[in-house]
Formats: C-alpha cells, sequence, structure tokens
C-alpha cells in the first residue's frame, strides 16, 4: 500500500498544502482543517445499509473518527437517501471498502465518487 504525505509550504499570502499532486491554498493555519472536512479526493456514497446496519454504523465510525451516534445517524439516513462522505486516507478507505465488501451478501450498496 503506498503512503502518502502531506507536504505544507508557507508563502506570502498563506500557506500551500500539497497531496497527491494537488495543491490547496489556505489563507491561515487555521483553515488547514478544511482538509479533514472535505477529504482530500476520493469519497464514498453508501445507497444501502442492508440488514447488518450495525456493521454498516461500525465500518463508517472506523472511517471516519466519528462518535457512535454520528455514525448511526448517519447511517440511518441511507434508508432515506444514498448519503456521501469524504475519505481521509488511504488506509481508511481500503479498509471500509474491505468492510462493505464483506457485507453486501447483506445488502449493503456502495460506489466510490470523485
Amino acid at each position: 500500500m503506498a503512503t502518502h504525505t502531506i507536504t505544507f509550504t508557507e508563502v506570502e499570502n498563506g500557506i500551500i498544502a500539497t497531496y497527491k499532486g494537488k495543491r490547496y491554498v489556505f489563507s491561515s493555519p487555521s483553515d488547514i482543517g478544511k482538509i479533514f472536512k472535505e477529504g482530500l479526493g476520493e469519497k464514498i456514497r453508501i445507497h444501502n445499509a442492508g440488514e447488518r446496519k450495525i456493521n454498516v454504523i461500525k465500518a463508517v465510525r472506523n472511517a471516519t473518527g466519528w462518535g457512535l451516534r454520528e455514525s448511526k445517524d448517519f447511517t440511518d439516513l441511507i434508508q432515506f437517501t444514498p448519503q456521501t462522505f469524504p475519505l481521509l486516507s488511504e488506509r481508511l478507505t481500503t479498509q471500509l471498502r474491505r468492510d462493505l465488501d464483506e457485507l453486501k451478501e447483506y445488502g449493503v450498496v456502495y460506489e466510490m465518487v470523485s
């Protein structure tokens, strides 16, 4: 598995973060939190939580770092409309995909989106 690093360069107008060849410009260090809210590229959209909803909650919780309540609320919303969230690292993306793939036989449907 490849490891990717984020490099930060301070410039006159702020900070430039470079990740996987993409540049993100921030006016102040506090704006860097934006990376972790929006993710750095791939997103996952879950269309159906299937019969084993508790396992989907666990997978979402592990991938996002959210608490139990946030992960459950997110998973509950899937029954009404597909839900999308950003993925923060390749390791977490790989683990989430593995977890969800194991649940496909129970009706879990997901897709990767850019």
